[in-house]
């Protein structure tokens, strides 16, 4: 991968398909989208998580700090002048150094989640991030075209993986990577509806774009819930940013519905990604744990 993914660089240096606790932000392209590795960031505030994957040709990898740079954590501080963020090139660095004589608001550690698929066996599978109490923070759910006839990724994520107003820069953005490049997929905007304090304006709430070797869809998580599409380069794509979900088990139902079409394994496999999913965005243990 060719591009930064710590969520504070830039609109697509991420924290992967992040949002509002209770919902669960999704995007889908068609169908032939070449694509079988994709990456994304996440900012925890614990240094002990660890991802497995579910499915037949997936793999998920999460690494410290991002392969693209010298980024280990980041630090919120309180100045004078309100907060602002600062980073480590070193895991352990300390908040309190880093941040002077400016009290600390919080230290997160940054993680690259790089998952792989075997196009030619992979339909439908799931990665869950799990903590060191073995609670789950974090769950993607992932169709193949051959599946339910889109390439579609949608992730879930607790509370406490989404930063606070701190983090702001952070919380409001989310982006994938996605490699290799598409021939088709180029620069572009989704716009929709943000209703900050109440008054809504149209504005972009996504862009696309690639360097030849990658491509990226950045996205803000602040629009309101529906359903947004618009073209990158010549490809469709729609992102849908879910209501916040009332419960575990409606999530679970709701979320159930992009399984059907699906029978044998590849159901059970769909099915259990959504379950896995809805209980990291409501921070329970999850039986649906891969390993």
């Amino acid at each position: 991968m060719k591009r930064t993914l710590i969520s504070s660089i830039l609109l697509a240096a991420v924290v992967v398909l992040t949002g509002c606790n209770g919902t669960v932000s999704s995007v889908s392209f068609p169908p032939q989208a070449p694509w079988n590795q994709m990456g994304t960031g996440i900012l925890s505030p614990t240094d002990d998580l660890v991802a497995t994957a579910a499915g037949t040709g997936i793999h998920a990898d999460l690494f410290p700090g991002s392969p693209d740079t010298s980024i280990q954590a980041f630090v919120a501080c309180q100045g004078s002048g309100g907060p602002y963020v600062q980073s480590c090139t070193d895991r352990a660095c300390d908040a309190q150094a880093t941040c002077g004589t400016d009290t600390v608001i919080e230290k997160r550690f940054s993680y690259t989640l790089v998952v792989d698929l075997d196009r030619g066996t992979f339909s439908t599978g799931s990665v869950q991030i799990v903590d060191g109490t073995g609670a789950t923070q974090a769950g993607l759910a992932i169709n193949a075209g051959n599946a339910v006839g889109g390439f579609d990724v949608a992730a879930g994520y607790s509370e406490g993986l989404i930063p606070g107003v701190q983090f702001s820069n952070v919380d409001e953005a989310g982006a994938l990577i996605l490699s290799p490049h598409w021939s088709d997929f180029g620069d572009g905007n989704i716009t929709g509806q943000v209703c900050p304090n109440g008054v809504c304006s149209t504005q972009t709430i996504a862009q696309c774009t690639s360097d030849g070797s990658s491509d990226a869809l950045g996205y803000a998580t602040v629009a309101q819930p529906g359903t947004y599409s618009g073209t990158c380069g010549t490809v469709p794509v729609h992102l849908t940013i879910n209501p916040p979900f009332k419960s575990l088990g409606d999530c679970i139902s709701t979320r159930k519905a992009v399984c059907n079409g699906l029978t044998g394994q590849n159901r059970k496999t769909c099915n259990n990604a959504q379950i896995g999913m809805c209980q990291a965005m409501f921070n329970k243990h999850s039986a649906h744990n891969p390993n």
